[in-house]
């Protein structure tokens, strides 16, 4: 039978699947399911590698630094304003991202919209803080160069954007900007001018831009550019100082000079092998950073590091600058007259002169010589412009209609202009061979000198220029005018009452340190130089607290004395005098470099008083004077003596004054040893000096009388004086180094001082004193005492008889211990004795002591007579 279809298919059957059941899984499916659990932070951790912060949109710095450049204007102001709020709380970001962030931001300058320019100042001025010169360094080119396109752009506000910027690099990073300045100015003067080649103007080849439609007036514009102008050119001519650009090299044979300066990037590269063959030995060529930039600039700009460059931007600039003065001109009103200005006139033209001011000054800084010459061809147009309604003054009507502005903001603007003009020409005085012209430009500056300088309302911060015109005017052909020397009586005059601390004075000062004692060029009349050092001793007494005041003070006395004239000796002897008037402590407490300059004044004075000379002498013996400047005191007088031919009681005041300076005052008793150790090596020192300048007299006996005529009256007035331990060891230092004992005129007074000296030794060989002595001073002054009674025959034999006295009139054991010990102190020593031609009779005085009740036993009783023994067997 056959069998069914039902059955045939049994074990494939084939699964019918339904809408709405779930659908079975399969026998070898593997489970893939799995757990997870959260984890909470709640607060976050800085690491190296966490997250970076953020702004208050939860933007971190790469986020802002991308929507710098996107499309939108609000989102690029948005970034600009979150990255000044990320820097603000967070400005270690700027150490890692430095680089990222200028080259950013610097492309912003000419963004077209203004409140993005906007927001990138405030965040300039927020960043230049906080990186200093050396950081930025690097990414300044960078900045440089953005600055100079938003400068030359064709919308107006962002070049006056620009302006502000470059303010802010002015004030952080100045010598950055110098560096780049030959790049930079070239864009000043394209903002103010265009280049003219369809016809020939008054500017050269350049012809003022002129913008009727522009957002800000045509001078208004000018002034702010002249102004940024005139920051950078001062900022040049500060650093450049003393400056060291490279000379050129006129020949094979000129050696080349290199000068190392601050902040100076140093490379060495390889001289090629082409040219190694020439020389006998390999070098090496300098490369600096600054040589590199000046290659670029002579490409682009002007080299300011070179003369020619130079002569090239005065050539450029000054027709515009004039161009400048002739449009302040057309801008006021018809009705006024020529030196009557308004507001605006007046700032646009001191800002035009102020510019070719400092173009001046560093001119002379570059060029140095000749210079003016070069540009004599433009004094005609200086003299026709600035001279024909000078001097200057504000329009009142002005000042009175324009409430905003004060007009004595106004009043001291024209004052500037004024007085910058005169610097302007005064330039010109000594290149100019015109008499009539040179008389004719001097008349005319010195007269509104004069005036202004009597005015009450005078401004003390234009002395500075003044000054340097009153220079340049005395060194010129017209230094005789009559106009300068009253100049110079006025500014005496000014200087008597203004403040002794003022900065004006002591620019009046410098000024008249200079006319009166280093250039002998510049005329000024005696009585006006008299007039001014007679005012010295009254500023010093009250400047003598200054270092700075009373420094320049004795400059100008120094250089005053070295000048050999009756009149400049009297005056230094006038202020030294006044000098020797003063207050001990005032004196005292002078700077040590001040000190000595007024020591040195001593040197230059021909006569002395004699209050002068014991006042000098409580200068020296004063023990809060340096020991430096008391021994420089007396070489000094000792160099004056043998300079002047003094008379024969001023030698002797002299004389007085070494003897005073050498024995001291000051009372120390024998009984109170234990005197301070530095006054002490002081009175040595002193003393010292004395004795050396004593030996220098030719007649040393008759200086030995007068030394001992003058400490015996000293100890006749004053007993306690005389038993001082300053004049025991003063006598000894100067009798070791003059040896009065060879001199039969001190031996009586040589007597009395052994008498003192023998208190000394029985002070200090009694144990229950000796705890309070100085353990140096005693060991110093037993030296010297030994050093001179070993000296010679005379001194030796002195003590010998003082010991056999002082034993006379012992009455018991103890006095006899006392003198054996002060004996033997002096006669126990290595040095070697002096030769005695006599004998010295000792024996009976020996045996009438030994009679006394132990006496002969004991140890140093022995030891004494073996000494006496033993230098009477040499006689």
């Amino acid at each position: 039978m056959p069998k069914s279809k039902k059955k045939k298919n049994q074990d494939f059957q084939k699964v019918k699947l339904k809408v709405g059941r779930k659908l079975q899984k399969a026998d070898n499916v593997t489970n893939a399911s799995f757990k997870t659990r959260s984890v909470q932070v709640v607060q976050h951790i800085k690491t190296g590698t966490g997250s970076e912060p953020t702004t208050r949109r939860n933007l971190n710095i790469v986020d802002l630094l991308n929507q710098c450049q996107h499309y939108s204007t609000s989102v690029r102001l948005d970034a600009v304003n979150g990255l000044k709020e990320l820097l603000s709380a967070f400005p270690e970001i700027l150490e890692q991202r430095l680089s990222q962030v200028i080259d950013r931001i610097s492309q912003l300058m000419v963004d077209k919209d203004p409140a993005i320019r906007s927001a990138l100042i405030k965040l300039f001025k927020l960043i230049a803080p906080l990186v200093d010169i050396y950081k930025m360094r690097p990414f300044f080119p960078v900045v440089s160069a953005h600055v100079c396109c938003a400068m030359t752009h064709i919308y107006e506000d962002i070049q006056s954007d620009s302006l502000q910027i470059l303010d802010i690099f002015l004030e952080h990073y100045p010598s950055l900007i110098v560096d780049r300045s030959s790049q930079i100015i070239p864009n000043f003067i394209e903002q103010i001018s265009h280049q003219n080649n369809s016809k020939k103007s008054s500017a050269g080849n350049r012809s003022l831009s002129i913008k009727p439609d522009g957002k800000i007036q045509a001078h208004k514009w000018r002034s702010q550019v002249l102004s940024r102008l005139s920051k950078l050119l001062s900022t040049l001519v500060e650093s450049s100082g003393p400056l060291a650009y490279e000379s050129k090299l006129e020949g094979r044979d000129q050696a080349l000079k290199v000068m190392w300066q601050e902040e100076e990037e140093v490379s060495c590269t390889p001289i090629p092998t082409q040219f190694k063959k020439t020389w006998t030995s390999p070098g090496y060529r300098v490369v600096t950073m600054k040589n590199v930039l000046t290659k670029e600039i002579e490409e682009r700009g002007y080299n300011l590091r070179e003369p020619s460059g130079v002569l090239r931007l005065l050539e450029t600039i000054l027709p515009v600058l004039l161009e400048c003065w002739v449009e302040a001109t057309s801008s006021q009103h018809s009705h006024m007259d020529g030196h009557l200005l308004s507001l605006e006139a007046c700032s646009l033209r001191h800002s035009v002169v102020k510019t070719i001011q400092i173009l001046w000054h560093y001119s002379e800084q570059v060029i140095q010589v000749g210079w003016q010459s070069s540009l004599a061809h433009f004094l005609p147009d200086f003299q026709q412009h600035f001279l024909k309604f000078f001097p200057y003054a504000p329009h009142s009507e002005n000042s009175l209609k324009n409430k905003k502005t004060r007009p004595d903001t106004e009043q001291c603007t024209v004052h500037s202009l004024n007085i910058t003009v005169c610097d302007i020409m005064s330039f010109f005085l000594s290149t100019n061979q015109k008499t009539e012209y040179n008389s004719s430009l001097c008349l005319t500056i010195t007269q509104y000198l004069l005036n202004y300088l009597q005015e009450e309302s005078y401004d003390s911060s234009y002395t500075s220029p003044i000054l340097q015109v009153i220079e340049r005017l005395m060194a010129s052909k017209c230094q005789n005018n009559e106009g300068v020397q009253q100049l110079l009586s006025v500014l005496v005059s000014r200087f008597t009452w203004i403040h002794d601390l003022s900065k004006e004075k002591k620019l009046l000062l410098q000024f008249f340190s200079r006319v009166v004692t280093e250039n002998e060029e510049m005329f000024i009349r005696e009585d006006t130089k008299r007039a001014f050092l007679e005012l010295l001793p009254a500023l010093f007494r009250s400047c003598v607290r200054n270092p700075v005041m009373s420094g320049q003070i004795m400059e100008v006395l120094r250089n005053l004395a070295c000048r050999t004239t009756n009149t400049n000796s009297t005056e230094v002897s006038v202020f030294v005098y006044s000098v020797l008037e003063m207050d001990m402590a005032d004196l005292i407490c002078l700077d040590n470099k001040i000190l000595r300059r007024v020591i040195e004044l001593f040197y230059h004075v021909p006569t002395l008083r004699e209050g002068d000379y014991r006042k000098l002498a409580d200068l020296v013996r004063n023990n809060r004077l340096p020991i430096e400047s008391c021994k420089y005191l007396l070489q000094v007088m000792q160099h004056r003596y043998n300079k002047y031919p003094l008379t024969i009681e001023e030698q002797g005041l002299y004389v007085q004054f070494l003897f005073r300076s050498a024995f001291d005052a000051v009372e120390c008793p024998l009984h109170h040893v234990a005197v301070d150790r530095n006054l002490f090596n002081q009175m040595v020192a002193i003393t010292e000096t004395v004795a050396n300048q004593l030996l220098m007299f030719p007649n040393t006996e008759q200086i030995v009388e007068l030394l001992c005529c003058f400490l015996r009256r000293t100890m006749e007035k004053n007993t306690e004086v005389a038993e001082s331990i300053y004049l025991i060891t003063s006598f000894l230092t100067i009798g070791i180094r003059m040896k009065t004992w060879i001199y039969p005129i001190s031996i009586p007074f040589t007597e009395d001082i052994f008498k003192l000296l023998w208190n000394f030794l029985l002070v200090i060989t009694n144990n229950d004193k000796r705890s309070s002595i100085n353990t140096l001073i005693l060991e110093d002054i037993t030296d010297r005492c030994r050093s001179f009674i070993f000296g010679g025959e005379t001194v030796m034999q002195m003590f010998l008889r003082e010991i056999l006295q002082e034993l006379k009139e012992c009455d018991n054991r103890e006095q006899v211990h006392s003198v054996q010990q002060a004996a033997i102190l002096i006669l126990e020593h290595s040095l070697p004795w002096p030769d005695l031609s006599q004998t010295i009779e000792s024996q009976t005085v020996f045996d009438d002591l030994e009679k006394i009740n132990g006496v002969a036993g004991q140890t140093g009783w022995k030891k004494l007579k073996t000494l006496f023994r033993e230098m009477n067997k040499d006689c």
